[in-house]
C-alpha cells in the first residue's frame, strides 16, 4: 500500500570529565539550548507502507527498516521470519529468507543494514548470527556474533568493516568493529558499571550509533548522552542531556512479593540517532507510557537546535541520501519514507 502526503516542516532553531575506551579523559558538556533563526528541515512523506491484510505489506512486527543507495525499503519483520524488499517506489520487489535454521533463513530477525555495495545484512537474535546476501537478494555467507551480544545499531566503516553497537555484559565496551567476514578486531565505546539490574541489563542497557564521513556518534539509552570518537575509535567528546530527559534504568526493575519484574512502559530512553548532515544529528527519545517520540536536533558541539514531540510512536531509523525510514506502530506497523531538505 502506498500514499502520497503532504510535506510537514520542523524549524531548526540554531542554537566534567569522563574515562573513555582507552582510559584518556573524554570532554564532555552539558547540552544547552540555542537559540536564533535557522534553516528549516522539511520531510516530504514519498512512501508508505503497511495495512491490515495487504499482500506483501501486512507486517507482523517491524523491528527494523533499511535504505539501500538505489532507494530499495528493506524491513525486518521478526513475527513473519523474514525481510521485505520494496523499490523506491514502495512497490514489492521480493522476500528474503523464511522462517528455519538453515543458510539464509531466521528465527527473529532483528537488525537489516546496507552497505556501500549494497550488500544485506541480517542479524538473527534468536540464532546469534549475521547473514549477508547479495544486491540480488541471493544468500551469500554467515557468520556468528557472541549469542550474548544484542545488538542495537549495525553500521559500516569507510573500509567496509562492521561497527556493531550491541551491549554484551562483561564487555569492555559497546562499540564493536568487525571484519567482513565476523572477526572481533576492536572493543571500544562507554561501559556499564551499574549494579547489576536483575537479568534485565540487555534490554535497558546499550545504545545506537551512526557512522559519518568524519567520525562515530553512540547514543546511550539512559542516561541521556551522545558520545563522539573518531574513525578509529579515539574518543572526542560527550554531551550530556538533562537527567530528567530519560528514565534511570534501576528505578523500571520492580521486585515485590519474591519476583522481579520489568516495568518496560515506564522506561524512556534514547532510541536511535541518525545523521541528518551538516554538522547535525537527530536523537530519538521513546517514551513507551504514553507512545511519544522526541526528535531532538543536536550539533556536536551540544547544542540542541530543536525539540519537537510527536503524540505517536515514530521511530526514525536511518538516512540514505536525501531519503529518510521510519517505523510507525499504531493500529498495524507502517514503514514510512520521507523526502528531506533543508530550505534556507
Amino acid at each position: 500500500m502506498r500514499r502520497i502526503e503532504t510535506a510537514f516542516a520542523l524549524l531548526l532553531v540554531w542554537a566534567g570529565a569522563a574515562p573513555g575506551a582507552m582510559g584518556q579523559p573524554v570532554p564532555s558538556r552539558p547540552i544547552t539550548f540555542a537559540a536564533r533563526d535557522a534553516p528549516t528541515l522539511e520531510l516530504t512523506q514519498v512512501v508508505r507502507l503497511g495495512s491490515m491484510d495487504g499482500e506483501h505489506d501486512a507486517f507482523g512486527r517491524v523491528m527494523d527498516a533499511a535504505l539501500d543507495r538505489a532507494g530499495r525499503i528493506l524491513v525486518a519483520d521478526d513475527q513473519s521470519h523474514h525481510v521485505r524488499v520494496f523499490g523506491r517506489d514502495g512497490r514489492y520487489v521480493g522476500t528474503i529468507g523464511r522462517r528455519g535454521r538453515g543458510p539464509g533463513e531466521f528465527e527473529s530477525p532483528w537488525r537489516v543494514a546496507t552497505d556501500a555495495s549494497d550488500s544485506i545484512f541480517v542479524w538473527d537474535v534468536a540464532q546469534a548470527r549475521i547473514s549477508v546476501f547479495g544486491g540480488n537478494l541471493r544468500f551469500a555467507r554467515s557468520f556468528g556474533v557472541p549469542p550474548h551480544w544484542v545488538v542495537s545499531s549495525i553500521r559500516f566503516l569507510p573500509d567496509g568493516r562492521l561497527l556493531l553497537a550491541a551491549y554484551g555484559r562483561n564487555e569492555r565496551g559497546t562499540l564493536h568493529v568487525l571484519s567482513r567476514t565476523g572477526q572481533v578486531q576492536r572493543t571500544f565505546g562507554p561501559g556499564f558499571n551499574a549494579p547489576a539490574l536483575s537479568g534485565f541489563e540487555s534490554s535497558l542497557l546499550g545504545g545506537s550509533a551512526e557512522v559519518t564521513g568524519g567520525g562515530i556518534v553512540y547514543s546511550v539509552k539512559s542516561p541521556y548522552e551522545l558520545w563522539f570518537f573518531g574513525l578509529d575509535g579515539t574518543p572526542h567528546s560527550r554531551c550530556q542531556g538533562q537527567r530528567e530527559w530519560t528514565t534511570s534504568p534501576a528505578s523500571v526493575v520492580e521486585t515485590g512479593g519474591g519476583r522481579t519484574a520489568l516495568n518496560w512502559d515506564g522506561y524512556t530512553h534514547s532510541y536511535n540517532v541518525v545523521s541528518l548532515g551538516n554538522g547535525l544529528y537527530l536523537n530519538l527519545v521513546l517514551d513507551p507510557e504514553s507512545d511519544r517520540t522526541t526528535m531532538d536536533v543536536i550539533t556536536a558541539d551540544c547544542r540542541l537546535l530543536r525539540r519537537t514531540v510527536t503524540q505517536a510512536p515514530l521511530m526514525v531509523l536511518r538516512t540514505a541520501g536525501s531519503r529518510m525510514v521510519a517505523v510507525r506502530n499504531l493500529e498495524y506497523p507502517e514503514v514510512l519514507v520521507y523526502e528531506q531538505r533543508l530550505v534556507r
